[in-house]
This record gives structure tokens, C-alpha cells and sequence, in this order.
């Protein structure tokens, strides 16, 4: 089961006679592992919309603004069905903002930004009442954002946030971290992650745990030109009390990292983002898998390839064009053996030929296929890349 939960933006009220655009959430889940989805549910209004899920109950967390109805604020719905029905709004702290959610053993914890400052509370009774907020926040927060919850062993829970208070400039910031060993109910110390600022102001943060181990992740995009770029993994394996040194995933200089995004899987790690190179390219997704013991550098980054499909929809033949990482053609000095799958919408496979690459332009004849959503699938050592692409008559 998958279950998938955004925010989007749609033609709303007229007000003064102009019409504005609203934020509307919306839910879909999937029964067998993201091949198929059903349809999309409408839930409300709201943006800045957190989810967790354990089974069939789904926890929902999303800001509503603009209002009324309801008021502005952060609120809290919850279905026991897998998403077919679902609670009404109930109201968790009001003029709180970037909400985050998680759940564990009756226990709905939740991190906001309110007032420039970070709170935290938890409910015990499925989100009909909740705690008076606490605030996360040191005394001397400048412009805290981006509140991010994990839940380690035990009764720890973990937050990470962002602010500048340290840097004395609005677009950089540091990754700040507390956490609690009594579920919530009173917090540790401040630590700051970072020394040099060097996190973009509410960019993308994420933190995944595993029993004792904690990951974030961060994204920071320089000043001057060509602007230093880099996105950045940071790792605890004992509850955050201490801390590895900080590890760059990925970095360059003149295109933007941002979107990251954490996982853990049994013994690996997985660091997700987008990146716009070469300059000014549309950005791609990219990935790197490294070791819950040893971080993210088991995985050399320089086996990571772009791939463009075209044309794009296709009749009769699609075109895929190999590059590496930092963008160069693959050619015949670099002869690379690659292997291409392509799957329909139901996960069949439907086309598989594994060759070496002589031009960096591979043919590919898929003719004789039905028209219809189909995804190409290129593997070239350990790096794997997923095109979506569309057949017509």
C-alpha cells in the first residue's frame, strides 16, 4: 500500500470582484506498489500538507489559510480505511504554518512555525484535543522554518529546523536539532548541525531514523557566479548525541541542487534530489544509495547518467540519449553496456535488450506496441533511470 497526499492550487471564491486562486489537498493511494492509483480524493482546503501512515489508519496534517471556513491554521484529519472516509477538520494550533506529522502507539506528535518561532505538540486521543504548544525555539530565534519530525527508539522524538540567526543573513541558514527521550513531553538542548551556514533559508530539510541511527539532509546554493552548490548528509548513530562529520552527496557550481530528500531500507541509505544541469537544463532526479555504516560515499557519484528520450510522444521507434553525470556524451571511447526495459502502466515488461553503446544515441523499435503511457527503463552499471514515455498512432 502507497499512499499519496498534495496540495494544489485551484480557481477559487471572487473576492472584490477578482477571483483568487485557492490551495486545495488531495489524497490517492495505491494497492500495489505504485503501478496503478486510484482516484483522487478530495479533502479540503489546505497547503503545507504533512502525512503518516501505519497500515490502513492515514494521519493527515495540513495549513489552511485564507479563510474562513475554517479559521487559518493547522489542523488534523485521520481516516481508519485507507483513505475511503475520513474525519472532519479538527483544529490543532491556530496561525501555525509548515506542519509536520508523525504517529507512533496512540501518540499524534506535530511541529509548526507560529509567530517566528518553532512549537511542537502531541495528542493522545487521535487529534481531538491536542497539548499546549511548546516552543522548540531558543529565545534568540531570528526566523525559524522548515520544522521536520523523526521518531527514534524507545520514546525519543526528534526535530530539525532551519533559521539564520547565526549567519546574520536572510537566504543562508543553519540545521538546528533537539530531541525528547519522553515522547515529547519535555525536549533536550539545542545543538547546531551546521558551522558555516552553509543551508539555504527554507530550502528543502528532511530527517529519516532507523533504531539508533538519525539522517538529514540539506540543500545550499551560493552567492557570485558561478555559485558554489552542494547538497549535504549528516549522520548520528547514537540518538543524536554526537554526529559525523558532514558528508557533500552531491555539489558543483552554477546549477541548483534542492528538493532532498532522505530514506533508509534495511542496511542502505537513499538520498533523492533534483539538480538543473548542465546550466540551465530542465532539472533531472537523481539518487545515491550508500551504508547505514559507513554514509553516503559507498556509492561513487560519478556513475550517475541522464537520459532523454525522444521523440517524446513516439509512433514508431524512441531515440535514448546516454550521458554521465557531469553531462559528457557518452561516445565510443566509453563504450558502456546498458540494458533497457520498458513496462505499460500495469508493470508488464513489454521490451528488454541489453547492449554496448557505441554513439551514446541508442534505437530502440517498439512499433508493433499499442498506443498508450509507457516507461523506459536504462540501467549502466549501478545507476538506473526511469522515463515516462507516450505512444500514438
Amino acid at each position: 500500500m502507497v499512499y499519496f497526499v498534495w496540495s494544489e492550487q485551484r480557481a477559487g471564491p471572487l473576492m472584490n470582484e477578482v477571483r483568487v486562486d485557492t490551495s486545495y489537498v488531495f489524497f490517492r493511494k495505491s494497492n500495489n506498489c505504485g503501478l496503478t492509483l486510484d482516484s483522487a480524493i478530495f479533502l479540503g482546503k489546505g497547503h503545507w500538507v504533512s502525512m503518516d501512515a501505519q497500515g490502513e489508519s492515514v494521519f493527515v496534517a495540513p495549513v489552511v489559510w485564507n479563510s474562513p471556513p475554517p479559521e487559518d491554521g493547522a489542523y488534523f484529519i485521520y481516516s481508519a480505511d485507507s483513505g475511503y472516509g475520513w474525519t472532519e477538520y479538527l483544529p490543532i494550533v491556530d496561525s501555525a504554518s509548515q506542519s509536520n506529522i508523525v504517529y507512533r502507539n496512540g501518540v499524534l506528535h506535530f511541529a509548526g512555525s507560529r509567530k517566528y518561532k518553532i512549537i511542537y505538540t502531541r495528542s493522545t486521543d487521535l487529534g481531538n484535543s491536542w497539548s499546549t504548544p511548546t516552543v522548540v525555539t531558543a529565545p534568540n530565534t531570528v526566523l525559524p522554518k522548515k520544522p521536520v519530525l523523526a521518531l527514534g527508539p524507545n520514546q525519543d522524538v526528534y526535530i530539525a529546523w532551519t533559521d539564520n540567526k547565526y549567519s546574520g543573513m536572510m537566504q543562508f541558514d543553519d540545521v538546528l536539532f533537539r530531541k525528547s527521550t519522553d515522547d515529547g513531553l519535555t525536549w533536550g538542548p539545542e545543538q547546531r548541525l551546521t558551522t558555516d551556514s552553509h543551508c539555504d533559508a527554507g530550502g528543502a530539510l528532511d530527517i529519516v531514523t532507523q533504531d539508533s541511527m538519525i539522517f538529514i539532509v540539506w540543500c545550499y546554493n551560493g552567492i557570485g557566479y558561478p555559485a558554489p552548490c552542494s547538497l549535504f548528509f549528516l549522520a548520528s548513530t547514537d540518538c543524536g548525541d554526537t554526529w559525523r562529520p558532514r558528508e557533500g552527496v552531491a555539489g558543483g557550481s552554477g546549477y541548483a541542487l534542492n528538493d532532498a530528500n532522505v530514506a533508509v531500507f534495511q542496511n542502505s541509505v537513499y538520498v533523492v534530489w533534483t539538480d538543473s544541469r548542465p546550466l540551465r537544463a530542465p532539472p533531472e532526479l537523481y539518487l545515491r544509495r550508500g551504508s547505514l555504516t559507513t554514509g553516503i560515499t559507498e556509492k561513487n557519484q560519478n556513475t550517475i547518467i541522464v537520459v532523454n528520450c525522444f521523440p517524446n510522444p513516439f509512433t514508431t521507434d524512441i531515440r535514448l540519449q546516454i550521458a554521465d553525470e557531469r553531462y559528457k556524451q557518452v561516445d565510443s571511447r566509453q563504450k558502456s553496456v546498458v540494458s533497457i526495459r520498458m513496462f505499460d502502466v500495469s508493470g508488464k515488461e513489454v521490451f528488454y535488450e541489453s547492449m554496448k553503446d557505441e554513439s551514446g544515441c541508442i534505437k530502440i523499435d517498439v512499433k508493433d506496441l499499442p498506443s498508450g503511457i509507457y516507461f523506459v527503463q536504462v540501467c549502466s552499471g549501478e545507476s538506473r533511470v526511469i522515463k515516462k514515455v507516450i505512444k500514438i498512432k
